[in-house]
């Protein structure tokens, strides 16, 4: 498993979410560390920051989603358009040409056909800022985000039984994978909370000057 970093609509790389509420770049990039399974300590020396504004960073953006636990988090920042969470066996990269297997439907889809959905702008602080587009499974009734799917070449490997080539709009069963991506997820968390035996979390006030 591996999650993705949207583009933001904030200045610093983040996200300005309704309510305005600012979620860092650098929140945004904790999450993630933690999320893929390092430590407190690997995770702030991968990021060059210190061990406190590290878990700053952790609970200031659970705070901000309204979450309870890193999994929600992580959840959460899906469901708000700041990560996606992919494969990481996926041996391509989102091209022209090759074939998906939507995570929401389950139907086959090729990239070139993804559906570009157009978000209206909103105004922040008389400001009005312009979210990206994104990409949706072309399937029909599906509002499945194209980027959360599951190359063909990858689904293959885990089911050899499937067809060499997928035929658009048939529903190719990939519950497995869907399971094997929470599990790993929930390993994650699980790991997520020994570490925060060692201490408590860090009010932001207390943060050091590295952040």
């Amino acid at each position: 498993m591996g999650i993705r970093i949207r583009k933001g609509n904030a200045g610093d790389g983040g996200f300005i979410m309704e309510g305005n509420i600012h979620v860092s770049r650098r929140e945004i990039e904790a999450l993630v560390m933690v999320a893929e399974g390092y430590d407190n300590e690997k995770a702030a020396a991968q990021l060059g920051i210190s061990y406190t504004t590290f878990r700053n960073h952790t609970y200031n953006i659970m705070k901000k989603l309204g979450a309870n636990n890193r999994t929600e988090a992580v959840v959460k920042a899906m469901e708000n358009g700041i990560i996606n969470v992919f494969s990481r066996r996926n041996p391509e990269a989102w091209e022209e040409g090759n074939y998906f297997v939507c995570a929401y439907c389950q139907r086959a889809f090729i990239w070139d056909d993804v559906v570009w959905v157009h978000v209206e702008p909103m105004v922040v602080n008389h400001v009005v800022v312009e979210p990206p587009d994104w990409p949706k499974c072309p399937n029909e009734k599906c509002r499945g985000h194209a980027m959360d799917g599951y190359s063909w070449c990858y689904v293959r490997k885990e089911h050899p039984e499937y067809p060499e080539a997928p035929e658009e709009g048939v529903e190719y069963s990939i519950s497995d994978l869907l399971e094997k991506d929470y599990e790993a997820l929930l390993e994650s968390e699980r790991e997520w909370r020994e570490g925060q035996k060692k201490g408590k979390l860090v009010p932001l006030e207390e943060e050091d000057s590295d952040s």
